[in-house]
């Protein structure tokens, strides 16, 4: 259990760096990292809520990594189980977004198939979730 929880930790780590990455430039110059018009929800880019998502996660990760306790780590593991659900929900509602907005210059209008930054969040997301069922079907055997 202590392996997957590091490298569990490792992996909402780099979720972390990867959504602080995208949002801060908007709160230097109101401007995406690729140029492109940020989406937001309640004027706050969303990958600043990844941010936090990955942040909470990253710190479970850790108290489970540190911790003795079995039922404590039981709870994290619950804990963990429905901040990435909602997050994977999240960012897939993002991603959809993402990949079908059209978008219109000069009267002619297309799909954006850019480069969808909420992908990276959404399987990171659903990675962890992953690990989650896992580690509380160990623990439940």
């Amino acid at each position: 259990m202590k392996k997957i929880a590091f490298f569990s930790l490792i992996f909402s780590s780099l979720g972390t760096l990867y959504s602080s990455v995208l949002f801060y430039p908007y709160f230097l110059n109101r401007g995406c990292v690729f140029g492109e018009v940020c989406l937001t929800f309640l004027e706050i880019p969303i990958c600043f809520f990844g941010f936090f998502g990955f942040f909470w996660v990253s710190i479970l990760f850790w108290m489970i990594y540190r911790s003795e306790e079995k039922n404590y780590q039981i709870s994290l593991m619950q804990k963990i189980f429905w901040i990435t659900f909602i997050g994977m929900l999240f960012a897939l509602y993002y991603l959809i977004q993402e990949l079908f907005t059209q978008k219109c210059f000069d009267g002619i209008c297309f799909f954006s198939f850019q480069y969808p930054t909420c992908l990276v969040g959404f399987l990171l997301f659903l990675f962890l979730f992953g690990i989650s069922r896992h580690m509380s079907k160990q623990e439940i055997e």
